[in-house]
């Protein structure tokens, strides 16, 4: 158990004194605690995801969008034609570029993926 001195000033505390190794617990607490905190704040008062920097590097390196995203998620190129109620072939195609996507597709497949359709195209400069 931590000794601690209290010093009182008109008969109310006022200070602690307290061993020097538990300060620094306190203060190491209250840094934890504010830290969690703040990214609880942040996750709840956005709606935005926060991508892993594996997947954005993927992303920037110019991997193909679909398949990064599909991957992500988790999810086989089965399941996600599945969801996206198109073709394993189609999808497979679209993945290695052989075949461009319909707008169509496209709000198929980034509404199985929870994405916007933006997230699943390049913009050409």
């Amino acid at each position: 158990m931590n000794h601690v001195q209290f010093l009182e000033q008109q008969g109310k505390p006022q200070w602690a004194i307290v061993p020097y190794e538990f300060y620094l617990q306190l203060t190491q607490a209250a840094e934890f605690q504010a830290d969690h905190d703040f990214l609880t704040n942040l996750e709840t008062a956005t709606d935005k995801e926060f991508v892993p920097a594996a997947v954005v590097d993927r992303i920037i390196e110019g991997d193909n969008l679909i398949r990064v995203w599909r991957e992500y998620r988790g999810l086989t190129q089965p399941q996600l034609a599945r969801l996206a109620n198109i073709s394993q072939s189609t999808l497979s195609q679209l993945e290695s570029g052989r075949r461009r996507a319909t707008k169509k597709t496209l709000e198929a497949l980034a509404t199985a993926l929870k994405l916007e359709i933006a997230d699943l195209v390049r913009e050409e400069i």
